[in-house]
Order: structure tokens, then C-alpha cells, then sequence
């Protein structure tokens, strides 16, 4: 993956933050493209400075090139390796990834750097939130592993299954298939199980009726997110209205984003489709969310969201109608914003298929 140091030290020189400390996994993996669990970035305008122990030390200074790379010894001297470096550059304001630290982190940064700490969560969020083209393919890359996986899969499914057979099949699919590790816990639910938007799967065998499978492949960093619900058995007339009340809203939010489309917007627009055909408060999770290192990140399509999309931005589209005690729908793909629409980064065929009829 690329380093995109020099994207982000046009972003604090553009924040009016003298510096930004870079304390998390996800957001250290997008600065460098190098994986850790530990270690701190400090980026200024000008430079780029990671610090990490001796686990990574060796590999990272080999594998980074846009940030010069220090190694700790320990905890206390790292504090004071970079404050030095701080004090060296003149800094005094320290954008932090607020909402990524917990108060005692961000109390111990405040009280052992010689900065005034001030908000800069927003200032990696809105880097992610654009792709570029590199990290696109990165993710066509992980929907075709979910994608191909959940073609295996469907063959393979058999009354004698449980919901958590299911789920450990389509796994075991994906890692052979080229995923790293999955997305996040693969959702299977069954029936009036189904009616549940993030149910557990569990050892209850599969029966007739809708079958709503929430999967994704983690491949190189980067997560595919995927939901489709199979029917097992003829369905019912009303499953079938709910089923086609869902893709008809799936399908209008397809044709309708794109960029300078309010999040908030969107999200109606798949949420009145579904209030006009009878289901008004059955649809009971915002519509979307953005998708690339995390499975959940900016921008976001919801009743309360402030986003406006932009060029660049990969967003879910899933909207759903879950009525307790009987059954649910979902159907999701992930869609990248163009110049003046979207391309769809799912293929799977969409319209309500039965098994074990």
C-alpha cells in the first residue's frame, strides 16, 4: 500500500494545528502502509517521525520511506525523545486522534508533552474518507474473495446446517479463496431470527424462510461488506412485498449518489421508499456508513448525518425491514462515488433467490 505521509502533512499545514500525533492502528496503517500494534507518528507540515519499539523497529525502517522511523526503549524515554522533537520544531498546538484515546491516554499525552493537545480526529477522517485509486482496487480486491466465496457457499447449504455452520462455511471460503481474515463476525441469521438486524448465529438448524447472510473479506488491510438474504422454501406473498420493498430502495439509493448528495438525504430517500410501501419504523439502522480499513468509517448516510458525499468516497447501501417475530431483509452492496454517479463494487445477482425449495 501507498504511504500517504505526504497527503497528511498537506492537511496539517492546511489545519492550522502545528503538528498531529497519530496514536491508532488503522490511521498508523494508512500513514505508512506498515501494520503494527504499537508506535506513535507525529507529522508536521514539513516532516514525519515514527516512533516504534524494537518488535517493528528493523522492518519499518526497511519498508518506510516517507517518515523517518526511531526506536524506543521505553515508555518514559519515548515521551521525551518527542517532546524534544516537538520543542525542536517550534510546535505548540498537538492535533491528537481525540476520539480514539481513551481519558487516561489523553491525559498522560497532555501532561508529558510540552503542547496545548486540540481536536484532530476530523483531519484523518476526511483523508480516509476520499480513496485513491490504490486503495480502490484494494477494495474491489476484497469484495471479489467475499463475492466468489458466497457463490461457494450457497450450493453448500443444507437443512442438516446450523446458523453457525453457515457463517464458519463462508469463513473457511474465504480464507481459501485469498482473504487475510474476515471483515467482522459474519452475521446468519435465519427466519424469525432473521427479524434481528445484527443476531448472532447459533446452533438452531436452518428451517423455511429468509435467510439474511451480513459477511466481509479483510484482503491487504483493506474490508469488503456484503449482505444478501436467500429465502429457504417458497416464500409468501408478504415475504415477497418486503423482500421487493427493499431492493426497490437499495436500488433508487444506486441511482441517486453521487456527489454533493447530502448522507441525510440518501438515507430518507431509501426510508420513505419503505414508510410508502406499508413499513414505516421497520427500518431500524441508518443506511450507511463508509468502507475501507475499518468496516465502519466516514462518511455516513443517517437521519443525523452531516456528510455531504464527494468524489472518491466507497459507502454501504443497506437498507432493511425487520418485523419481530416474523422475519427480516437486508440487501446490501458497496458503491464508489464518481464524477456523477457511482459504480457498484458488488455483482452478486440481487433479485430473491430460493434454496432447498
Amino acid at each position: 500500500m501507498t504511504e500517504n505521509i505526504p497527503r497528511i502533512r498537506e492537511k496539517v499545514r492546511e489545519s492550522g494545528a502545528d503538528a498531529l500525533l497519530i496514536t491508532s492502528p488503522q490511521n498508523r496503517f494508512y500513514a505508512t502502509g506498515f501494520p503494527s500494534s504499537a508506535g506513535e507518528i507525529i507529522v508536521t507540515a514539513d516532516e514525519a517521525v515514527l516512533y516504534i519499539d524494537s518488535r517493528y523497529f528493523e522492518e519499518a525502517r526497511s519498508r518506510i520511506k516517507t517518515a523517518r522511523v526511531e526506536q524506543l526503549v521505553n515508555r518514559a524515554k519515548s515521551f521525551e525523545v518527542m517532546g524534544e522533537f516537538l520543542k525542536k520544531t517550534g510546535a505548540r498546538t498537538l492535533a491528537v486522534e481525540e476520539m480514539s484515546l481513551s481519558h487516561g491516554q489523553y491525559t498522560v499525552y497532555e501532561k508529558n508533552l510540552p503542547v496545548e493537545l486540540v481536536p484532530g480526529q476530523h483531519l484523518m477522517s476526511e483523508l480516509r474518507a476520499v480513496k485513491s485509486p490504490e486503495e480502490l482496487e484494494l477494495l474491489k480486491n476484497a469484495q471479489a474473495v467475499a463475492s466468489r466465496s458466497f457463490l461457494e457457499l450457497i450450493p453448500r447449504i443444507s437443512r442438516d446446517m446450523s446458523e453457525r455452520d453457515v457463517a464458519t462455511e463462508l469463513l473457511c471460503l474465504m480464507l481459501r479463496n485469498g482473504a487475510d481474515d474476515k471483515a467482522f463476525d459474519t452475521i446468519s441469521v435465519n427466519a424469525e431470527h432473521s427479524s434481528s438486524p445484527h443476531g448472532h448465529p447459533d446452533g438452531r438448524k436452518l428451517k423455511n424462510g429468509f435467510l439474511t447472510i451480513d459477511f466481509g473479506a479483510c484482503v491487504a488491510g483493506y474490508n469488503s461488506d456484503t449482505t444478501r438474504t436467500l429465502c429457504i422454501g417458497e416464500p409468501t406473498a408478504e415475504m415477497e412485498r418486503v423482500y421487493n420493498t427493499v431492493l426497490k430502495a437499495q436500488l433508487a439509493v444506486i441511482d441517486a449518489a453521487r456527489p454533493g448528495v447530502a448522507g441525510k438525504d440518501l438515507d430518507g430517500l431509501a426510508r420513505r421508499i419503505i414508510a410508502e410501501a406499508g413499513y414505516d419504523g421497520y427500518f431500524s439502522h441508518s443506511l450507511s456508513h463508509g468502507l475501507g480499513i475499518d468496516v465502519h468509517e466516514s462518511p455516513y448516510c443517517s437521519t443525523a448525518s452531516r456528510d455531504v458525499l464527494c468524489r472518491g468516497n466507497v459507502i454501504s447501501d443497506e437498507p432493511g425491514i425487520y418485523i419481530t417475530g416474523k422475519f427480516g431483509v437486508r440487501i446490501e452492496d458497496c458503491i464508489y462515488i464518481t464524477d456523477s454517479g457511482c459504480e457498484n463494487l458488488c455483482h452478486l445477482p440481487k433479485e430473491l433467490q430460493v434454496i432447498l425449495a
